[in-house]
């Protein structure tokens, strides 16, 4: 037994050294904020927004696996006079694009805004699943 405690241990620490532990969990939360205007009043459906991580999104030791400051692509579902429907598409990590699956998300154009969601609006996602960091991506 004691062999086998040592080949896991082994294993996992190889994994985590050459960065295959970077999976980040179905049904972590990642807050964006929007760094354009999101247009409601004439909206075209399924046109990109940027946008950045609000906050480090860490593993349970506390290790950051996306940085505050990520850019990030968020995408415009549906929009009435007073909401947006948004998706995030894809998030950067150095230097990387991953794209994502989460949950859509309504947020409330504010009042006096003009019909636009404004830019530095904080919007939060979960997601729906992992998001492996240390695969290859394709451009």
């Amino acid at each position: 037994m004691r062999g086998w405690k040592a080949s896991f241990l082994l294993v996992a620490l190889g994994s985590i050294l050459l960065g295959r532990g970077d999976v980040v969990p179905a049904k972590t939360t990642i807050t964006v904020r929007t760094t354009e205007r999101v247009e409601a009043k004439n909206p075209t459906e399924n046109k990109s927004y940027s946008a950045v991580v609000d906050s480090d999104v860490a593993d349970a030791t506390g290790r950051v696996l996306i940085p505050r400051g990520s850019l990030a692509k968020l995408i415009l579902c549906e929009a009435t006079h007073n909401t947006v429907v948004l998706d995030l598409e894809s998030i950067e990590v150095n230097g990387r694009r991953y794209p994502v699956a989460t949950n859509s998300e309504a947020v409330a154009i504010p009042g006096g805004s003009k019909g636009s969601l404004p830019s530095q609006t904080p919007v939060t996602f979960r997601l729906d699943e992992p998001v492996n960091l240390a695969a290859e991506v394709k451009r």
